[in-house]
């Protein structure tokens, strides 16, 4: 079999410092030589040193050959890897589409304050993820904190390059937030260097936990206004979803 590099024949094999090819001269460099010996060692199989030149004689030729042929083909792989990503493109904004859906179709099955309270009542963590899905869908990036601890608050948001904290309550219309509660959330407000703060509740609130918020500027959420945003999900399309486009 003749051999070839390019359209020059090789009329000789050596080994030295570095991979050469020159009048018909290939040098190997011995670090590709030492690395398929070590690799058929590790097979525990027995080859010359000649079925080990032969070997790396053979990749550099397929290297040779690939590199020569990416020369060549250089426009149509490049068509490739732009139809390659706008494919992955388009199944990431698939996924994402699906999952908003998904999404949507949470807020819609629960819609109104009772059946939130049928639902969550002996899951109040679900009911925490569903005010976290509701804000996504307005535009907000959400991350709901930890189930221990959460130092008052339930969600961390952000938006516009605000932060946001945000409490859940998930209480009976007769069963109203009081103003210790909304001090918490304060208290966490600061503690987290947030730049506002969200309370929201299925219920309502008292008096002094209105004039508490009203002072400190913490928008208060009940189960009205939550009632509110749920009718407003639930018309929006899932362009203005992704978007965003519909904030509170």
């Amino acid at each position: 079999m003749k051999l070839e590099i390019g359209n020059f024949p090789i009329k000789s094999i050596q080994l030295g410092e570095k991979t050469d090819f020159n009048n018909g001269i290939l040098i190997i460099n011995w670090e590709y030589y030492n690395w398929v010996r070590q690799l058929r060692r590790s097979y525990r199989r027995k080859f010359t040193k000649e079925k080990n030149l032969a070997i790396v004689i053979i990749v550099l030729i397929l290297a040779n050959d690939l590199i020569s042929y990416i020369k060549d083909n250089l426009d149509i792989l490049i068509a490739i890897m732009i139809i390659s990503i706008a494919g992955i493109l388009c199944f990431i904004g698939f996924m994402r589409a699906n999952e908003l859906e998904k999404r949507r179709e949470r807020i819609r099955r629960y819609n109104t304050i009772k059946s939130l309270l049928n639902r969550y009542r002996s899951r109040p963590t679900g009911f925490e993820k569903y005010v976290s899905d509701l804000f996504q869908c307005v535009g907000y990036k959400t991350q709901l904190t930890s189930r221990t601890n959460d130092g008052g608050k339930d969600i961390i948001m952000y938006r516009n390059g605000k932060k946001y904290v945000v409490e859940v309550k998930l209480y009976n219309p007769s069963n109203k937030i009081g103003r210790g509660h909304i001090q918490k959330l304060h208290s966490a407000m600061i503690d987290s260097n947030a730049t506002e703060a969200i309370f929201v509740t299925t219920s309502s609130y008292t008096e002094p936990s209105m004039a508490y918020a009203n002072r400190h500027g913490i928008q208060l959420m009940d189960g009205s206004a939550l009632a509110d945003l749920i009718d407003r999900v639930n018309n929006m399309d899932l362009y203005q979803i992704q978007s965003g486009k519909e904030w509170i």
